[in-house]
């Protein structure tokens, strides 16, 4: 049964922070918290509805839930939002930009004890390795905090510092 709660706007970006973008809502977040907290076994994985194409006749139609993938306990767990400091290190190491390709081979040096476990190389979404997917939406963090450029402001498929991106206090806001 579902319940109605109040959150305030810092707690809400607090969560925000935290989501998987496109994959998390606020209660898949929380139950990522409780399990963390150990509140929670992790065989107790939320189901989240509408992902799975599969339909049949009791559900009515709807589409079934299904498990989100949960990284092994072999896995080194990095989110989205912790990936932006190395992100932003990586530019700094190939001048300030560069093409996608070079971003992507410089930052899996750099995290390569992380992504280097299968569970990173799996593909989620078009074919893509999780650990690009991650990289692409920690990019799209990154714009929005206007550390890199948007495309329109630099060219599609390069990767460029702004003059926040390259300042120190670019570590400031984010965990490293």
């Amino acid at each position: 049964m579902s319940k109605t709660i109040n959150i305030s706007d810092e707690i809400y970006r607090i969560i925000q922070n935290d989501a998987i973008p496109l994959e998390d809502d606020i209660n898949s977040v929380l139950h990522r918290w409780a399990t963390d907290l150990g509140k929670i076994d992790n065989d107790q994985t939320p189901l989240v509805y509408g992902k799975s194409n599969t339909t049949n006749e009791k559900n009515n139609g709807r589409r079934r839930p299904y498990k989100r993938s949960q990284p092994p306990e072999t896995a080194i767990k990095i989110t989205q939002r912790k990936i932006i400091p190395y992100l932003l290190v990586a530019l700094r190491k190939l001048g300030g930009g560069a093409e996608k390709v070079k971003v992507e081979e410089e930052l899996y040096k750099l995290l390569k004890d992380t992504f280097g476990h299968p569970w990173y190389h799996e593909s989620i979404s078009w074919g893509t390795p999780r650990w690009k997917h991650y990289v692409s939406w920690a990019k799209q963090i990154a714009v929005s905090r206007e550390l890199i450029k948007k495309p329109s402001d630099s060219r599609r498929g390069y990767w460029e510092l702004t003059k926040l991106g390259k300042s120190p206090s670019a570590f400031k806001n984010n965990d490293h």
